[in-house]
């Protein structure tokens, strides 16, 4: 884990716990989702996230089970 930010990424100014990245009470998700909002709606982010990251190899847990 990298060193613990000073101030939570989610932009509320709280200070998170020591050796924890974020302050308890979903600050990880608004920080997501604040991301999201600044590329548009989920969808777009997604179609956008799709066009700059590869898509990972496929895993085994990915298979379809035979029928």
């Amino acid at each position: 884990m990298e060193d613990s930010p000073t101030i939570c990424r989610c932009g509320c100014g709280e200070t998170p716990s020591p050796g924890s990245e974020w302050p308890p009470g979903g600050h990880d998700h608004r920080a997501v989702h604040q991301r999201i909002a600044r590329i548009g709606s989920t969808v777009e982010f997604c179609d956008w996230f799709d066009q700059q990251v590869p898509p990972a190899a496929p895993s085994s847990s990915d298979q379809s089970p035979e029928q």
